[in-house]
């Protein structure tokens, strides 16, 4: 069993990108998730994927 803590954050920016197909190929999925996020500057905000969801 792991703790839970719920929490209120300030509101942020999130991108989400689906994949659908093999999972040799979520690799794809994943270039395009690292554009998307580098191009509306969410990597410096998030940290370590937090606000970024494949």
């Amino acid at each position: 069993m792991h703790d839970v803590t719920i929490r209120t954050d300030a509101a942020r920016k999130i991108v989400g990108l689906p994949h659908q197909g093999a999972y040799p190929e979520i690799g794809q999925a994943y270039q395009k998730f690292a554009i998307l996020c580098g191009a509306r500057n969410l990597w410096p905000a998030n940290g370590a994927n937090d606000g970024c969801v494949l």
